[in-house]
């Protein structure tokens, strides 16, 4: 098995939270799976979590039509307590989008996951992920908001609004785009907090960009994200606090 690194800015974050329901900590990056013949690995940053605490870790593939992600440690199969919650490819096969979940009970330290693209044996895929880790959420069941995907071709997304169950939770957004030779700087929603905004310069262009939001009204309407018009995948869901 050949594993490479970081290839893009990675971004690292903690907010300091020492209790409550809130984003505890994040880490996101780019990444450019090894060449040649497929599957591809790219080396993932991924938190340690806490018991109680609930991760997720949201993978994108640009020029993903040889395969969707998938995560592991040390063998290719999801490492236990890791569950797939959903994935999203656009019909070309351009870009695709894999949200994982984990109750942190047990985590290991440091645990460092890589990312697959399957199968695949396209010597140009590349790809973003983000981690994010959630003290104080619902850990039977975190999703007030559980996943949706829009897929399609547009400049300056606007993601749709969606009615939040319960105000103070917490929304992600999640953007992939196959994107080359961008003019306009990756932006997220007003109002939200930027994880990730970048685009990549690889031999397969991208631009990635996450944010999240403490809801305060219902039905939410985020506002366009900032990106040139390109094929994309999009995906939202909220993480609600626990009872």
């Amino acid at each position: 098995m050949s594993l490479v690194g970081i290839t893009a800015p990675m971004l690292i974050g903690s907010l300091g939270q020492a209790a409550g329901f809130g984003l505890k900590a994040f880490s996101s990056s780019g990444f450019t799976p090894t060449q040649g013949s497929g599957p591809y690995y790219g080396n993932m940053p991924t938190l340690n979590a806490s018991a109680n605490d609930v991760q997720f870790v949201i993978v994108g593939l640009q020029d993903s039509s040889s395969g969707n992600a998938s995560i592991f440690n040390t063998g290719e199969t999801l490492p236990s307590g890791w569950t797939l919650e959903a994935e999203v490819e656009t019909s070309n096969g351009d870009v695709s989008i894999n949200v994982f979940s984990k109750v942190g009970s047990n985590t290991a330290s440091n645990e460092q996951l890589y990312v697959s693209n399957g199968s695949g044996t396209s010597s140009q895929e590349t790809g973003a992920s983000v981690s994010l880790v959630f003290s104080g959420a619902d850990t039977a069941n975190p999703f007030d908001i559980a996943p949706s995907f829009q897929t399609g071709t547009v400049s300056n997304f606007d993601p749709p609004s969606v009615t939040v169950p319960n105000i103070g939770s917490i929304i992600v957004q999640f953007l992939l785009l196959d994107n080359w030779s961008p003019s306009t700087s990756p932006a997220v929603s007003p109002g939200y907090d930027p994880i990730l905004e970048i685009s990549s310069a690889f031999a397969n262009n991208y631009t990635a960009i996450c944010g999240t939001k403490i809801t305060t009204t219902s039905p939410e309407n985020a506002g366009a994200m900032a990106h040139d018009a390109r094929d994309y995948a999009f995906v939202q869901f909220a993480i609600k606090e626990a009872a």
